[in-house]
């Protein structure tokens, strides 16, 4: 998908969460462009559909930062030098796995959720 495409502009990620044998690294890669998004589950390609993107502002936003570029080992620390612009603190939500706290990068068109101090999502908008 790289070779042909190169990294996308529109993605989203979630990581497989620590001590969980279920759980498993799901990302989608989106080329309006190409009028292609691309899954992945554990770093293999799941699937590929072709599609038509209506709305014009979703071919024009990308993010500098690629999602082969985060993985579940990264702090918010590593996120905030990755990514080298100010980050905003979105607000933090409970949830079954624990604290759940957002990032969110507005010049990176970049958002980030970290769980137990570590990324967990990542998705640009």
């Amino acid at each position: 998908m790289l070779a042909e495409h190169g990294p996308p502009p529109l993605w989203a990620v979630v990581e497989a969460i620590d001590g969980d044998p279920t759980s498993a690294r799901y990302e989608q890669w989106f080329y309006p462009e190409a009028g292609v998004i691309a899954a992945f589950l554990d770093g293999s390609l799941d699937g590929e559909m072709e599609v038509t993107w209506t709305n014009e502002e979703a071919t024009t936003v990308s993010s500098p930062v690629s999602p082969v570029h985060l993985d579940a080992s990264m702090t918010p620390e590593d996120v905030d030098a990755l990514v080298g612009t100010p980050a905003v603190e979105l607000e933090a939500l409970q949830t079954d796995l624990g604290v759940v706290y957002s990032r969110g990068y507005p010049d990176a068109h970049l958002v980030v959720q970290f769980l137990h101090d570590r990324v967990y999502t990542a998705q640009t908008p």
